[in-house]
């Protein structure tokens, strides 16, 4: 059954809302999960000082994002192996966001995944597991 509602574009939306109403630079890919991140965030650094010099002030903090968005009817979605690469390996912070909208398209809940210690884990292990199989079709997973 076709679904009503575009929820992808839905949630890609969703975060650039946010990220506007946040005051946070962020930047869409020009190629959709192309190398598994949708958007690239900036958060500004606080540490601006007068008394540091130019050269010795902190950079803003950037982290990229994967978007993933289902209606409440699927309640998980699935995650490409070269995507979760491509997060893992990464030498920035990587999340993925996940919005839930109801059947009718309001947004009913969202949650934040950090690609953390246990994802990282998982993902390296796997691809131990792919070769030592001598498998490397990482998008079949």
């Amino acid at each position: 059954m076709e679904e009503l509602y575009d929820f992808g574009q839905m949630g890609e939306n969703e975060l650039d809302i946010w990220a506007n109403r946040s005051k946070i630079t962020h930047n869409r890919s020009l190629q959709q999960d192309k190398k598994g991140w949708d958007h690239c965030l900036q958060f500004k650094s606080k540490l601006e000082d007068l008394f540091i010099p130019l050269d010795r002030q902190m950079l803003d903090f950037t982290c990229w994002f994967q978007v993933k968005s289902t209606s409440t009817n699927q309640k998980r979605f699935r995650v490409k192996l070269s995507n979760w690469v491509h997060l893992v390996k990464q030498q920035y912070p990587a999340f993925y966001i996940v919005y839930y909208y109801s059947t009718e398209a309001d947004l009913i809940k969202a949650y934040l995944v950090h690609v953390w210690e246990h994802w990282c884990f998982k993902v390296l292990k796997k691809l131990r597991e792919l070769n030592k199989n001598k498998e490397v079709l990482l998008n079949k997973e």
